[in-house]
């Protein structure tokens, strides 16, 4: 398809993109949500808001700085992972999404330098024993 002298999708290419536009429209029609690839992207590049302006009243967490660096809703994310709660019952329980809980869980490895939750878990657990003893 050509749009004002710009292809959308290049010939080759094609039956990939009815695949993906199948699937995205076969997720939404079951009561997800569909956010291409390249705007999830695009929100990773861009600098955060500052602080003041994502959450004007977040207190200090007793586990410090690593996890203050984590927005309300991650820390809400965070609780459920930590006790071993899949996505679904995460998105449930906080009233959102399961791809909102995915860009979540992903946003938390990125913070705490985890490669998957069961280190994102390890991780909370050690942050935690460290701030009772501390």
């Amino acid at each position: 398809m050509e749009g004002r002298g710009q292809r959308l999708v290049e010939p080759g290419q094609l039956a990939q993109a009815e695949t993906w536009a199948r699937q995205a429209v076969a997720l939404v029609l079951a009561g997800g949500s569909y956010a291409p690839p390249g705007l999830l992207l695009a929100a990773d590049r861009r600098p955060p808001p500052s602080a003041a302006a994502r959450e004007p009243s977040r207190p200090p967490s007793a586990a410090g700085p690593v996890i203050d660096r984590l927005t309300l809703r991650q820390r809400e994310v965070l609780a459920l992972l930590g006790q071993g709660r899949p996505n679904k019952v995460i998105a449930q329980r906080l009233s959102m999404c399961e791809s909102t809980v995915k860009v979540h869980v992903r946003q938390i490895m990125r913070k705490l330098g985890a490669k998957n939750r069961t280190e994102v878990a390890l991780k909370l657990r050690d942050l935690t024993i460290d701030a009772d003893s501390g």
